[in-house]
């Protein structure tokens, strides 16, 4: 869900970076505007219900784009972008923290209570236990399943490692982002950054889906 919220809103960003903006971009844009207020309302009910709830602002900064051509459109690109990079800046570092929070206790929970550890451990007990059972003759089945489990153990390590490395970075480029666009840069001077944003999305996109396959 998270990610879903990140990855639109990165996407509406690239439209609204766009050199040829025209009105199939902006129903596009809108969409994603659309989608990206579904998604925070959703996120609000499922995952927020006792804390504040994170505020929409996708169809807002998609809105301000219409209706607009030759120069003018550039203008109200630019209003578009920094409203919607201003607005979703608290968004952003919000929705970044609980992936955060949520990765650091797979890995490892101040309880002591990590799941992926708990995994690992439990694997290891069982294969002493089994040991034990057997005498130390293990059937090679029986090793090799172990082993495989326990391979799989240590990819789910590192890519929940490197999916908190690529929420760091992603939260570091919105906030570089941020102040540039309050420093008043050029809408060319910071497509750059948001192409950047957009692949850190990507990235993240594409460890969740290993992570899911483990």
């Amino acid at each position: 869900m998270a990610l879903d919220i990140l990855n639109n809103y990165a996407e509406l960003l690239v439209k609204l970076t766009s050199d040829t903006y025209s009105n199939e971009l902006q129903a596009s844009a809108e969409n994603l505007g659309e989608s990206i207020d579904k998604g925070i309302k959703t996120y609000n009910k499922e995952y927020r219900k006792n804390r504040v709830p994170l505020e929409s602002f996708g169809s807002v900064a998609a809105a301000l784009v219409r209706g607009g051509g030759g120069i003018y459109i550039k203008r109200l690109q630019s209003k578009g972008l920094k409203e919607a990079v201003k607005n979703a800046d608290p968004v952003v570092n919000e929705i970044i923290t609980d992936v955060e929070n949520l990765l650091v206790d797979y890995l490892d929970s101040p309880d002591g209570n990590s799941l992926i550890r708990f995994a690992e451990d439990d694997l290891k007990e069982i294969y002493k236990n089994t040991v034990v059972l057997y005498g130390g003759k293990l059937p090679f089945q029986t090793v090799s399943t172990v082993v495989t489990e326990l391979e799989a153990v240590d990819d789910t390590i590192q890519l929940t490692e490197e999916t908190l490395k690529a929420a760091k970075t992603y939260r570091e480029a919105h906030a570089e982002l941020s102040r540039n666009l309050q420093q008043k840069k050029s809408l060319k001077g910071v497509i750059e950054q948001v192409q950047v944003l957009a692949d850190e999305v990507k990235a993240a996109r594409k460890l969740k889906k290993k992570l899911d396959k483990k």
